[in-house]
């Protein structure tokens, strides 16, 4: 097996990942937008009794919420997306990494055996692994061209 594939079926628990931004159902709409802005998170975990029931990322925020006039003491359990896509941590980084790309998400939860947030894994985080595990691959790319038609500026 190549070191390649064995990196893709490694567990997420040997990525470096971010801790979970975890608010409650109840919190107001206005204070989890005031935390991901001060902590520049992307999305956050929405738990009852420390069960993740949901996710609230800035996609909802700007495809959704931004322009209804939502009220800032709404509890964020009436916006997160239901049912949340998360995954454990003894998934395969190949397996995250194509559910990624599938939903075309950048963010994804990963929780323990109870549904308990455990991290947020980024592309960031899976850019990061994946230059230290190959480092000579990634520095030696060569340069890609991008050759178009259109006149530029037009």
């Amino acid at each position: 097996m190549s070191a390649k594939t064995q990196t893709l079926r490694e567990p997420l628990l040997h990525v470096d990942m971010l801790a979970p931004l975890v608010v409650d159902e109840t919190t107001p709409y206005s204070a989890v937008l005031q935390r991901m802005r001060e902590l520049n998170r992307g999305s956050v975990m929405v738990c009852r009794r420390e069960t993740v029931t949901g996710v609230f990322t800035e996609r909802d925020y700007l495809y959704e919420h931004c322009l209804e006039g939502v009220a800032g003491d709404t509890p964020i359990g009436k916006l997160m997306s239901t049912p949340p896509v998360t995954v454990k941590v003894k998934t395969a980084l190949g397996e995250a990494i194509e559910l990624m790309h599938g939903k075309k998400f950048r963010n994804l939860p990963i929780v323990d055996d109870k549904d308990r947030p455990h991290g947020l894994l980024t592309v960031g985080a899976i850019i990061r692994y994946l230059a230290e595990k190959f480092p000579a691959e990634v520095m030696n790319q060569p340069p890609t061209f991008q050759v178009t038609k259109d006149a530029e500026g037009a």
